[in-house]
């Protein structure tokens, strides 16, 4: 079902307006929809975004503790492009290094294979996104990324 509304785009791809009233029910139809599904996901997104706070680490050491959380299965890390010549290193407690873990979410180009990859559904990419805002003092993700 397409819906044109300009006549040249109508002349460019051959496309007939609905000539009858059925048709134009169907659009109608269409629309509303359309229009009710944009509004859930709008909706759903911002109960997610004011939900945010009570899941994203609040600085370094709280994602460090998270990092902690997760287990030893390091998937995040084996698949992440930027830690292909080395893993964040750990100190003598077993802790990730907060300069190795800083330097990694820094550089992060949220391709989101980390996320893709986690099997606790973290929402890893604006987990890093938040911390490298913090890190970086910038909230525009091309900024962050260097």
């Amino acid at each position: 079902m397409i819906q044109v509304r300009g006549e040249s785009t109508l002349d460019h791809f051959k496309i007939e307006q609905p000539s009858n009233e059925e048709d134009s029910v169907l659009f109608r139809q269409r629309d509303r929809i359309v229009s009710r599904l944009l509004q859930r996901g709008s909706q759903t997104r911002n109960r997610l975004i004011d939900n945010l706070d009570s899941i994203l680490p609040r600085d370094m050491d709280a994602l460090l503790d998270q990092f902690e959380g997760c287990g030893e299965c390091r998937e995040c890390l084996d698949i992440c492009p930027l830690c292909d010549s080395g893993f964040p290193a750990k100190d003598k407690g077993g802790r990730y290094q907060l300069t190795d873990v800083e330097q990694w979410m820094i550089s992060c180009a949220g391709c989101g294979m980390c996320e893709q990859a986690c099997p606790n559904h973290l929402p890893l990419v604006t987990i890093f996104a938040s911390i490298q805002g913090q890190l970086t003092g910038s909230t525009d993700p091309a900024a962050r990324v260097q």
